[in-house]
């Protein structure tokens, strides 16, 4: 774990060509393992549904104007890797397990710290290289920690939050704990700044807390969380430093904000997914289409329109099945069902669950969760 996110991610200023090094490097490793390790504890099933898993991702290039991309269809591969990996090397969720989740968590945070109140506020140009953004107050950064993206370093808060808070909680000492809830909140709020990611962590948690049947925390955290709203609703025009961390003036712009943004990339998007249906432009030429089609925009932001436009049908129903048949639909697994309502409710605003960081992580999950509940038969997890 600590492995893919170092490699995986990416921090400014380091050059932005290491974010390729962590993908390339899984292959030797891959190698190295599988020729070292029986697959003794891999299914028939899960060994086909990779396969597929691979041959959607080659096809995706069958209709392809820009031809196959070798780092795109490496990155693609990586959470299939490290699954594989897992379940060869039969990892299961241990106290050591928990314990990395949780300092990789405290990691992120003091990362972000280090870059809130000390670096200055970078973005990632359209040559692919960190450039520094003059003029930011510091209350209006958006630092990225070691996730490269603010969008998913929120997200990765939440999930990591999700597995310590249901199923990690008996092996957290008290002052990790509360730990634990503090890192959350400046994460979502003062750091990443992913609106997204705080509703989706606050909504979960509710249903968490519902589903276990704990109402008296339930009401507490849920007339919390309703006072804070009220309160940033009715202060964010009168208070700058509200406004700062929420961002809720740039929702209200008559000129252009998140909605609209998102709006004109549907709609540019939709007739490109027409020309291609089935399998797409192909895996990681997403840059190359909307540069030369003049798109209003660098990129997708939605998980949905850039899996179809870069995987088409076929691909997108892959990740349906996943989102479903793994997270959602699971019978007696909290933790996955509120992952999969992440998920879905990240997937038509934000591309951050489709992406190596978080998909990894996500590989991995799967992977530990199959080998502590010790399934022994052929059917999928």
């Amino acid at each position: 774990m600590l492995f893919f996110i170092s490699l995986l991610g990416y921090i400014p200023m380091l050059p932005y060509w290491l974010y390729n090094i962590g993908t390339f490097i899984t292959i030797p490793i891959f190698i190295f393992i599988t020729s070292n390790y029986s697959n003794r504890f891999v299914t028939k099933n899960e060994i086909a549904f990779l396969g597929l898993f691979v041959l959607s991702l080659l096809l995706s290039y069958l209709t392809s104007p820009f031809g196959f991309t070798i780092a795109g269809f490496l990155r693609a591969l990586v959470p299939i890797i490290f699954y594989y990996l897992v379940r060869v090397l039969n990892v299961k969720k241990t106290d050591f397990y928990y314990s990395v989740l949780y300092y990789l968590l405290i990691l992120s945070f003091l990362v972000a710290a280090y870059q809130f109140f000390f670096q200055p506020a970078y973005i990632i140009n359209d040559d692919g290289a960190w450039e520094e953004v003059e003029g930011v107050l510091t209350l209006m950064k958006r630092p990225v920690s070691y996730l490269g993206n603010s969008n998913v370093f929120g997200v990765f808060t939440v999930f990591c939050f999700l597995i310590l808070f249901t199923e990690g909680n008996q092996r957290l000492t008290k002052n990790q704990k509360v730990a634990l809830f503090i890192v959350t909140i400046l994460n979502l709020t003062l750091f990443s700044k992913s609106r997204t990611s705080l509703a989706a962590f606050i909504v979960t948690l509710l249903i968490y807390l519902f589903h276990k049947r704990k109402f008296i925390p339930l009401l507490v955290v849920f007339l919390f969380f309703l006072a804070g709203i009220a309160y940033v609703l009715s202060n964010y025009e009168q208070i700058e430093a509200i406004d700062n961390i929420f961002r809720l003036s740039s929702l209200s712009s008559e000129d252009r904000n998140s909605y609209s943004i998102r709006s004109e990339i549907a709609k540019f998007a939709i007739p490109l997914i027409g020309e291609r249906p089935f399998f797409g432009v192909g895996v990681g030429n997403e840059q190359q289409l909307m540069m030369s089609t003049g798109a209003p925009h660098k990129g997708m932001e939605s998980a949905t329109l850039l899996l179809l436009i870069e995987r088409g049908i076929l691909g997108y129903l892959i990740y349906l099945y996943i989102l479903f048949s793994k997270f959602l639909l699971v019978k007696n697994n909290i933790t996955r069902i509120l992952i999969g309502l992440v998920m879905i409710s990240v997937d038509f605003t934000e591309t951050v669950c489709v992406i190596p960081q978080l998909s990894t992580f996500l590989a991995i999950y799967l992977g530990v969760t199959w080998n502590t509940v010790n399934q022994t038969d052929n059917k999928l997890l």
